[in-house]
C-alpha cells in the first residue's frame, strides 16, 4: 500500500502547498521579490527571516521551499537505504541506520505543533545533526551554507 493516500496526497499539495504559494504570490506582489521564483527562495527566506515587517512572507516562503524539498524527497519506491558518502556519515554520527531512524522518528514524535525535521550537516562541527524546525522555518536560517 502507498505510503500517501491519493487523497492525504492531494489535500497536503493542492490545499497546504498551493495554499502557502497563493499567499507568497499575494505577499509579494509590488515588492522587490515579486520575480522571484523557487530558485530564488533560499535568499528570500534569508532577507526576511529577522525583519518583523516581512514575517509573513518569511514563513510562507519557507513554508514554499519546506514543501518543495518534501516533494523531491519522496518516492514511489518507499524506503531508500544510504549509500556511499551518506551511509558512512550516519554510521559515524549516529552509529547505525537504525539508531538514526529512531532518532529521526522520535525527534518527529516530540516536536510540537506544525513543523518539519531536518537532517543537516553543521560545517561547524562537521557532522550531521537532527534539526526540528516550527512553521515556516527552514534549516535555511540556521545553516546558510
Amino acid at each position: 500500500a502507498p505510503y500517501l493516500s491519493a487523497n492525504v496526497l492531494n489535500y497536503h499539495y493542492g490545499k497546504h502547498h498551493q495554499g502557502y504559494v497563493n499567499a507568497l504570490n499575494n505577499l509579494v506582489a509590488g515588492t522587490d521579490f515579486c520575480t522571484c521564483t523557487n530558485e530564488d527562495l533560499p535568499a528570500v527566506i534569508k532577507a526576511t527571516h529577522s525583519d518583523l515587517a516581512t514575517r509573513s512572507i518569511f514563513n510562507n516562503a519557507g513554508q514554499v521551499w519546506n514543501h518543495n524539498f518534501y516533494w523531491q524527497s519522496i518516492t514511489k519506491n518507499g524506503v531508500v537505504t544510504p549509500k556511499g558518502e551518506l551511509l558512512d556519515r550516519i554510521n559515524k554520527d549516529f552509529e547505525s541506520v537504525e539508531k538514526f531512524n529512531n532518532a529521526f522518528t522520535e525527534a518527529g514524535k516530540g516536536h510540537f505543533g506544525s513543523g518539519w525535521v531536518w537532517l543537516v550537516f553543521d560545517t561547524v562541527e562537521q557532522k550531521l545533526k537532527i534539526l526540528c524546525t516550527a512553521n515556516g522555518d527552514t534549516p535555511i536560517t540556521q545553516y546558510p551554507d
